[in-house]
């Protein structure tokens, strides 16, 4: 972990086991915004198959629900889970389909 400069504050994002969150909590470094936890488009990009343009691309269009936060795009643990449902959701449906045509 990079050191902690003075009025810095360290926005954790990923998914951190709740022992990792109270340490980063502990040490002042976890940005919550209402008791919620927000990846960054950067952090989306690692984990979704598209690049940044095309993420915050979905986000503007309202496909995946996020806030922009100081200029940039931040989306909630919650919202990106209920968009992960809904994206297996329309998957298990094209795939329904599919096999009853064949």
């Amino acid at each position: 972990m990079s050191e902690k400069r003075e009025g810095e504050i360290k926005m954790v994002v990923g998914f951190a086991t709740e022992k990792e969150i109270k340490e980063e909590e502990e040490k002042g470094l976890l940005l919550k915004i209402l008791n919620e936890e927000y990846f960054g488009v950067k952090e989306l990009e690692q984990w979704l198959p598209w690049k940044a343009w095309t993420i915050r691309k979905k986000i503007r269009s309202g496909e995946i629900r996020g806030r922009r936060i100081k200029g940039k795009w931040f989306v909630s643990r919650e919202d990106l889970y209920n968009f992960l449902r809904k994206k297996q959701k329309d998957q298990e449906k094209i795939l329904t389909k599919y096999l009853i045509l064949s």
